[in-house]
């Protein structure tokens, strides 16, 4: 805070001519209560000033209690909040009882009274802030829990990506079109109906990171890869897992030219309750943990804020050409993560990765979650 001339003025009246005037402003060692009673009271009265904290480094002379019951007057006289920093262990113990008697707020360093400043101005910026703006996400509650319900009958902890599709459609989330294929000729039909080129992905409950085990191949053009794809994929994945049941594979159309790959979960703390999140997808997002956070239930503006937050925004912002991707249809995926975490409060964790997103919208290409025991 900067200080009027007024309030200057009235400082120099009583300090030391070789006080220090200036924020901070230091009012020399040898302060008694009195000095400090009318330097508060005058920092105080400044329109400029929003909040106060007082720091004694006391020397031998100081009368601590004295100067906390100084600081405890000004602070119930002027309605402004006002910190204290009483450095020392037993030469300050006394006064910091009194101002904490007072409900002053005393700490030992500077640092943590400023950080706890900070936190009040932007908690109250916060509380002056408009009412958040929600979005309504429509989905069918009924049907999801039929999905959920089942898969605890099932004794299953973890649903992967073949049966959380159901879920997905549950709360009208956009996915590619999706086969499950458990031979190479399904695969080959599934592929012929989708259109090429076509992804094939490993589908077992007890293979959750498909990557790991090779059991993913993209870009497949016609018959010939689509057949080499699901043997090499499903041999490799039964070798390198061979408790895993192997359902087959997913067959997925591919993501539109130039999609980015985005991530969008939600893990439920014990404490604080679902912490969802959003970052750079792929695996990239182990890597480089470009990832942004906010506690549900999200308004518009969380999730806005989620995505500009993150260092990868320019990347979807457009770069050197390539067009922006679809905000909005990102935020309502992220809203929707928002929607399903407090939904359903049996689902301890979720994870879409990747979303794939674009200029025109945005597919959900993976989903993975992870139920409470």
């Amino acid at each position: 805070a900067s200080l009027s001339p007024s309030t200057l003025d009235k400082l120099k009246a009583f300090l030391p001519a070789y006080a220090s005037l200036y924020n901070p402003i230091d009012i020399i060692g040898d302060a008694d209560a009195e000095r400090f009673r009318k330097t508060l009271a005058a920092v105080a009265a400044d329109e400029h000033v929003h909040s106060l904290l007082v720091v004694l480094a006391p020397t031998a002379t100081a009368d601590v209690e004295a100067i906390a019951k100084a600081v405890t007057r000004i602070a119930r006289e002027r309605g402004k909040p006002v910190f204290g920093c009483f450095m020392g262990s037993q030469g300050v113990a006394a006064g910091q009882s009194i101002l904490m008697d007072a409900g002053v707020p005393v700490y030992q360093f500077p640092e943590p009274a400023i950080a706890s400043i900070e936190a009040l101005a932007r908690y109250a910026e916060w509380r002056a802030s408009p009412e958040p703006e929600r979005v309504e996400i429509t989905r069918d509650l009924n049907e999801a829990r039929r999905i959920i319900e089942e898969a605890r009958r099932w004794g299953v902890r973890e649903i992967v990506e073949f049966q959380a599709q159901e879920l997905l459609r549950a709360y009208n989330l956009p996915t590619p079109q999706t086969r499950l294929a458990r031979s190479s000729e399904e695969a080959a039909t599934a592929a012929g109906e989708i259109g090429y080129p076509v992804v094939l992905k490993i589908a077992s409950a007890q293979i959750s990171h498909k990557s790991d085990v090779g059991g993913v191949a993209v870009g497949l053009k016609n018959l010939k890869e689509v057949l080499h794809a699901f043997t090499d994929i499903t041999s490799r994945a039964q070798r390198m897992r061979p408790e895993a049941y192997i359902m087959g594979c997913l067959v997925q159309a591919m993501a539109p030219k130039g999609s980015r790959e985005v991530i969008v979960g939600f893990k439920r703390d014990d404490q604080f309750g679902p912490l969802v999140m959003f970052g750079l997808g792929g695996i990239y997002v182990e890597v480089l943990k470009d990832i942004s956070f906010r506690l549900a239930p999200l308004s518009l503006a969380d999730a806005r804020d989620m995505i500009r937050e993150v260092r990868s925004y320019m990347l979807l912002k457009g770069f050197r050409g390539e067009p922006a991707v679809n905000f909005q249809a990102l935020e309502r995926i992220i809203l929707t993560m928002s929607a399903l975490a407090m939904d359903f409060p049996e689902i301890y964790e979720a994870e879409f990765n990747p979303v794939l997103a674009g200029e025109q919208g945005a597919i959900v290409a993976d989903v993975r979650l992870s139920l409470s025991s």
